[in-house]
């Protein structure tokens, strides 16, 4: 017993759960000192085990790319218990990008761009109408 909290030395429990929504490469998860490459979908588990009591907490370290993601952390922090940490899940998303353009002055024309975010590595097409009198350059 430590400061009041007794530990379980012979029996180490891992943390793990799972993850979602990985199209990505790059993804790095941090508890601690250690760290998880995670390159798919699917289960995962840190490799050093923890003793029973002891507290977690899992965040990314880096983030995937190729395509960009932003993946969030729920389940995030805990104590382990006496048995192994199964319920933090990571749920990664593709970056979206908002295309918008305007002319220049406002009365040469107008650009049309369509209203939905453009998911990453998808293109977008935007339309452009030119006023009487004006050129369209660039």
């Amino acid at each position: 017993m430590r400061g009041g909290q007794s530990f379980d030395l012979l029996n180490l429990y891992t943390v793990g759960g799972s993850v979602t929504g990985l199209a990505g490469s790059g993804l790095v998860l941090k508890m601690g000192t250690q760290t998880a490459a995670i390159s798919a979908n699917g289960a995962y588990a840190f490799a050093n085990g923890l003793a029973t009591n002891t507290g977690y907490t899992v965040t990314v370290q880096t983030q995937p790319t190729n395509p960009p993601q932003t993946c969030a952390v729920s389940n995030a922090s805990g104590t382990v218990g006496t048995a192994h940490v199964i319920n933090v899940a990571v749920n990664c998303v593709t970056n979206a990008y908002t295309v918008s353009g305007a002319a220049s002055p406002p009365e040469g024309g107008s650009v049309t761009c369509p209203a939905d975010p453009v998911t990453h590595g998808q293109t977008a097409q935007c339309g452009v109408s030119v006023n009487p009198g004006y050129t369209l350059s660039g």
